[in-house]
């Protein structure tokens, strides 16, 4: 399922038309796979200048065609990206057959690199993230670190960082959830060699991002990492239904799976015996709030530690249910609801024109937006309009209350079938 799924979308997302299917980011990316290839010094805007590592690679491979070239290398990081995906659920105690399910979903997220990047090839993120899950799962397998693993992980933090700043939370999440065992359970000691290893990855992560500083010729703008968050946090604060609606879209309704779970003493435990997982997904979230204007790509970053814990939420029992029609009742509108919110069956729209500052009203708003002329604002929920949030943000309120009676009607079994 997942290969089909993977080699489905790829070969059916059509690249965007506006600016030569290289808009926005994704220009400074090209310019710089350019001045790679040509052996010019790397010169242009922040802070995309700063992440080197996928530019560099395709400048160096393809300096012929660096448009196919990052269609290649975002496609091979993204799929050691699934792999250590794979991995990091098995870790986390899901079986095979769960783990291949649950990739299979992060497959037909509209932004995992099967569909985004053969719709928007130039862009660094699927290597970022092989970086973030491989060091996650690396962390995950070796609770106490040793010589060896410490420098896996120190080599795998400073190469991530060369490709962008987001690796920094997988260090930063293990050291916090060693320190709150230190304080919180007593089975750590802060002033140990396990504090020591876990800050000197942290350390060399953030070294090898200021290095990248250091690394360019010249960066241009005026950008600068406060404002910028404080603006785009600023805008969330306007507009709160922003976020919101991002976690129904980049996540999915199987978040009131999740929601559900939470509420079982098993589900609890395994947080507080797995707390690196809170701390991520309350990081992630953060980062949301505050990294910029695209929040539905912002929000999605979540996926990977939402995944062990939906598995979770799965894996024990389904709920608890005892009546096979509560569970179709209750399963089979969230699966429905998935599918529409992903647009499982719908290319990303090749637009020609630009149509995030002015994305128009979507025809047919169904838990996403469908519809004759519906265009790529009108599917990205940080630039939609208003207008187009408001009827989403029903449909899903409907969907919670409805979710919500049939749990409570068929949670527990009938007496007639207990006694039976």
């Amino acid at each position: 399922m997942c290969v089909v799924l993977a080699v489905t979308y790829t070969l059916t997302q059509e690249r965007i038309g506006y600016e030569q299917g290289r808009p926005y980011d994704s220009a400074v990316y090209y310019q710089m796979a350019g001045q790679v290839a040509e052996g010019t010094p790397i010169a242009t805007f922040k802070p995309f200048v700063y992440r080197l590592g996928v530019p560099f690679l395709v400048g160096k491979l393809f300096p012929d065609d660096p448009m196919h070239g990052y269609e290649v290398v975002g496609i091979v990081f993204g799929v050691l990206l699934v792999l250590f995906l794979y991995l990091l659920l098995r870790a986390y105690g899901l079986s095979r057959a769960m783990a291949g399910w649950l990739v299979a979903l992060y497959i037909a997220n509209p932004y995992s690199p099967f569909r985004y990047v053969p719709f928007l090839p130039v862009n660094v993120e699927p290597a970022a993230f092989a970086f973030v899950l491989a060091s996650f799962w690396m962390f995950k397998v070796n609770p106490v670190l040793n010589f060896r693993s410490t420098a896996g992980l120190v080599v795998l933090g400073c190469l991530g960082a060369l490709v962008r700043e987001v690796v920094l939370v997988v260090p930063l999440t293990f050291l916090g959830a060693h320190l709150l065992r230190c304080v919180g359970n007593g089975d750590a000691r802060l002033a140990s060699r396990q504090t020591a290893y876990r800050m000197l990855i942290l350390l060399c992560t953030i070294g090898s991002l200021v290095a990248t500083r250091y690394m360019v010729h010249d960066a241009m703008g005026a950008y600068e990492t406060l404002s910028h968050m404080e603006a785009s946090f600023q805008r969330n604060r306007q507009f709160p239904e922003i976020l919101l609606l991002c976690l129904m879209t980049a996540i999915g309704p199987l978040l009131f799976i999740v929601a559900i779970a939470l509420g079982k003493g098993s589900m609890r435990k395994d947080l507080g015996e797995h707390v690196e997982l809170p701390i991520f997904l309350a990081g992630m979230a953060v980062l949301s709030a505050i990294a910029g204007n695209h929040t539905d790509r912002f929000v999605f970053w979540l996926l990977p530690g939402f995944l062990p814990i939906l598995g979770w939420a799965l894996r024990d029992g389904w709920l608890g249910w005892k009546s096979p029609t509560g569970q179709a009742l209750f399963y089979g509108p969230v699966l429905a609801a998935q599918l529409l919110v992903y647009r499982a069956f719908v290319s990303f729209p090749a637009t020609e024109h630009e149509t995030l500052s002015q994305p128009g009203q979507a025809t047919l708003p169904l838990f996403m937006n469908y519809g004759e002329g519906v265009n790529l604002g009108q599917v990205t929920v940080a630039f939609m309009t208003r207008a187009n949030r408001i009827p989403l943000l029903i449909e899903f309120g409907v969907l919670a209350v409805y979710l919500t009676a049939v749990w409570l009607c068929f949670r527990k079994p009938s007496t007639s079938s207990a006694q039976g």
